[in-house]
């Protein structure tokens, strides 16, 4: 059997073993921490499988610090356009809209999300997929996903994770109240023995979930994440990069006092044609009365990007899916190597 076909097999299994926990959910206990361990193991075959697969791209995005997809799926800015920016960074920005276009995109009430801006959806501003420029709101489209089409609105916000830990903390408050009056009471022994045993079962399953060895995989860029507890709602994950590049999304008139640009620059520019090539790019737009510019644009127009070299552009190669073919692939490389050097 081919290495492919093994790792294929390994995730149709897993794939049907986590559709079956789904379906039983309701009455599986911890049943998110359970499909939260077939997730992980599905995404490091997968992972695995990418690895044995395929070279990595070697043009880098700039902008977000990761490989470029493949070829084409970028573009340059710059005086020499050697700053480039992938179309996941582009669709990252492009998510980003004003309340009322996000209200109106899903049918809802008006001036609702910014009531809840203020309330429920606080803990999304430190994550970026909210931002205050100015005096208008900025919100990503994936929160429709992470609250909006959610039944359950109250706990939509909140990873099951943090309240796996919410539990383990009572218990072992509680746990610290027996073992104070434990004396004074008659009968506890099954009550402490029950509570130990469910204490220890969370420490375990806490354990698991903060090993560095799972693999994570940011729903934006698509980038695999090596990191322990990276941001992430129900399945949704965001990684630090594509949160970084949020972070430079602003208001025109936000993005004029933050580079000292005098007031009615970006309007009067753009409506001259001087910022229609970032517009065609992805990287200013208008959602309702306002207008959405990236700090990158600000800087190539207006200041000065960094420089990057410009590195040749490698298409993603495929590599012999047979173990056979693999061997024999880098032993002719080897002997060619060996050759060539002989001949010198």
């Amino acid at each position: 059997m081919e290495i492919f076909d093994s790792l294929d097999q390994k995730i149709q299994l897993l794939e049907e073993a986590y559709n079956l926990a789904i379906m039983q959910s309701h009455s599986l206990p911890d049943a998110a921490y359970h499909l939260f361990l077939l997730e992980a193991e599905i995404r490091d075959t997968i992972y695995r499988k990418e690895r044995f697969s395929t070279l990595p791209e070697r043009t880098e995005c700039h902008l977000g610090n990761h490989p470029v997809k493949g070829p084409g799926e970028f573009v340059r800015i710059g005086n020499k356009g050697s700053f480039i920016v992938c179309n996941s960074c582009i669709g990252l920005i492009q998510q980003m809209v004003g309340t009322t276009e996000f209200e109106k995109n899903h049918a809802l009430k008006n001036n609702s999300v910014n009531a809840d801006i203020r309330t429920v959806l606080q803990p999304l501003i430190e994550h970026n997929l909210i931002i205050k420029s100015g005096k208008v709101w900025i919100i990503h489209d994936s929160v429709y996903f992470l609250y909006y089409k959610k039944q359950n609105k109250t706990l939509a916000l909140n990873s099951w994770i943090d309240e796996l830990y919410d539990r383990l903390e009572k218990l072992q408050q509680q746990q610290d109240a027996f073992k104070k009056i434990k004396d004074s009471l008659s009968g506890t022994y099954s009550q402490v023995f029950s509570l130990n045993a469910q204490i220890d079962d969370l420490k375990n399953k806490v354990s698991k979930i903060e090993d560095d060895s799972i693999t994570y995989r940011c729903s934006e860029c698509e980038c695999w994440i090596k990191k322990k507890s990276p941001t992430f709602f129900g399945v949704y994950t965001i990684c630090d990069d594509c949160k970084k590049v949020l972070s430079g999304i602003m208001s025109f008139r936000k993005a004029e006092e933050k580079f000292k640009l005098a007031a009615g620059t970006l309007k009067r520019d753009n409506a001259r044609g001087k910022l229609d090539r970032y517009k065609e790019r992805g990287l200013i737009k208008q959602s309702g009365s306002t207008w959405i510019i990236h700090e990158i644009v600000v800087m190539a127009v207006y200041r000065e990007l960094p420089e990057h070299t410009v590195t040749p552009s490698y298409t993603a190669q495929n590599i012999p899916s047979s173990l056979l073919e693999r061997s024999r692939s880098v032993y002719n490389k080897l002997k060619n190597s060996d050759d060539s050097k002989s001949e010198i």
